[in-house]
């Protein structure tokens, strides 16, 4: 019985080391010529909203049709940064949500259709504007 114990504890060490380990970004970089297929994926936190409510805005940004494809990686990250910045214009025009007790930030990450990230972006919306990084 204590065999049995102790096997499964070495068991479960081995793989939560094993599980546990993490790996460098060792994605190779994305040739600026290259053409592919990409999409942006979203994230969306903070505001002081619920999740639902979170997940009721991401759920709206994600159906949108944001696959781009047979793009040059250049092309894509001109579309992407153009996506970026029509967003924030589009609660900046209407002053932020006046509701948020906190900055809302809105993460866009232009991916690869391999899953390679290129590039990514945050909105961050107050309760009177937006603003954005890249």
């Amino acid at each position: 019985m204590k065999t049995m114990k102790y096997l499964s504890m070495m068991l479960f060490m081995v793989m939560a080391s094993v599980c546990f380990s993490a790996c460098g970004d060792d994605d190779e970089p994305v040739d600026p010529n290259e053409i592919n297929n990409f999409y942006i994926e979203f994230d969306v936190t903070g505001g002081g909203l619920t999740s639902a409510e979170l997940n009721s805005i991401e759920s709206g940004l994600a159906s949108v049709d944001t696959y781009l494809e047979g793009c040059e990686t250049q092309e894509a990250i001109y579309i992407f940064k153009e996506t970026v910045k029509g967003i924030r214009d589009i609660y900046a025009e209407e002053g932020g949500i006046a509701t948020l007790s906190e900055t809302l930030n809105i993460t866009m990450t232009l991916k690869t259709e391999d899953g390679r990230t290129v590039t990514s972006g945050v909105v961050h919306v107050t309760n009177d504007g937006a603003t954005y990084t890249i």
